[in-house]
């Protein structure tokens, strides 16, 4: 009778135990993941671009497992991402699982629709529901469509509907477990209307929808992967992986970087020496990124003009907002990525040359970042 009473707590301890070790875990995973990006845009032989696509695939996949091994979660580390790639990367991992034809996967979201959601918790989720059908729809097929509306205030709703005709669910027992696990990750599904005996599961949840003006991440052309010449570029990151990243990444497209680890040595550094732009991580010792951006906006001349991006793992809408307010021009979240990190600071810089020369024409002193 003791053991059985206790067992409960002890699950729930076992659960917290597992979800620390995955929030432990998921930051130097992120900067592994980011070193294997960087590593297949560098010009490596055909093997070694071979392995480090091997490194990448199985940290995307242990990054997968640490999502599985925390309670879901849309918007707890919530980033910009395409919805459709999400879809796309789902059903590409569950062909690799389930290889005999019984899937279906259909995504009516515009190609060009970025919401801020958590991806791995998302996909994770969509992921243990199908598993659930695919594992007693015998050799039925298991079907998944999404779909996306906008709605005013920059909000997009996402539904959905998961199909097993081919499962014995007459008592609707999967259906209540897919319905448990969508719902503690905040997607809502649908009553059920029907007794039948298969899988009938609609569902949605809503996010918000991520400003073009704030997160670029298409393909850059080759007459666009190059910044302005003598570009000179302040990394700020407590982290020494992001830092190599970020260093190796701006050499990458034709720019010089230095590195610092700090807020406050960032707000010394500025002072003491020009730059075009600054990469500001979020949460440092000493000075956060925040501090150091109104530290520098509040700073006399040209250096209080420095365009600020934000390098953060965390860019749901109210931090965003928050990094807005505090003077900044953009958002790159972690782990870094070269097309994302490219085409931010390319429209960034664009801005200010455009600020800049808009004030030259009104015959005002004109002010760039050296």
């Amino acid at each position: 009778m003791s053991s059985s009473t206790c067992a409960p707590e002890t699950d729930a301890a076992r659960t917290e135990a597992d979800a620390d070790l995955a929030n432990a875990l998921a930051h130097p995973l992120n900067g592994l993941l980011a070193l294997a990006e960087l590593m297949l845009q560098q010009p490596l032989p055909a093997a070694a671009k071979a392995q480090a696509g091997a490194v990448l695939e199985h940290g995307q996949r242990m990054a997968r497992l640490l999502c599985d091994a925390r309670p879901p979660n849309l918007f707890a580390n919530a980033a910009p991402v395409a919805l459709r790639d999400v879809i796309d990367d789902l059903e590409a991992t569950l062909r690799t699982e389930m290889p005999d034809g019984r899937l279906i996967v259909t995504c009516a979201a515009p190609a060009d629709l970025w919401v801020i959601v958590d991806a791995a918790a998302l996909g994770g989720v969509l992921r243990a529901t199908m598993s659930e059908a695919l594992a007693l729809s015998g050799w039925g097929v298991v079907e998944l469509q999404v779909a996306a509306a906008l709605e005013l205030g920059g909000r997009a709703v996402i539904s959905g509907r998961l199909q097993a005709p081919g499962c014995d669910d007459a008592d609707g027992s999967l259906r209540r477990r897919c319905a448990r696990i969508l719902d503690t990750a905040g997607v809502s599904a649908a009553p059920r209307t029907d007794k039948g005996a298969g899988l009938d599961l609609p569902f949605r949840f809503s996010a918000a929808v991520a400003a073009e003006a704030l997160y670029d991440d298409g393909e850059a052309g080759e007459d666009e992967a190059v910044l302005p010449p003598r570009t000179h570029i302040l990394i700020v990151d407590d982290n020494a992986t992001n830092r190599i990243v970020a260093a190796a990444l701006c050499e990458m497209f034709g720019c010089s970087s230095e590195t610092v680890e700090d807020g406050l040595e960032a707000v010394q550094t500025v002072g003491q020496r020009a730059f075009d732009l600054i990469l500001m991580d979020i949460k440092m010792p000493h000075m956060d990124g925040i501090e150091a951006t109104r530290a520098i906006r509040a700073m006399p001349g040209p250096t209080s003009t420095i365009p600020i991006v934000a390098l953060t793992a965390n860019a749901d809408p109210e931090a965003v907002q928050a990094y807005l307010a505090s003077g900044m021009q953009g958002v790159v979240d972690k782990p870094i990525r070269p097309e994302q990190l490219l085409n931010t600071l390319q429209r960034v810089l664009s801005e200010r040359d455009e600020t800049a020369q808009g004030k030259a024409g009104e015959g005002g002193a004109t002010v760039v970042a050296a």
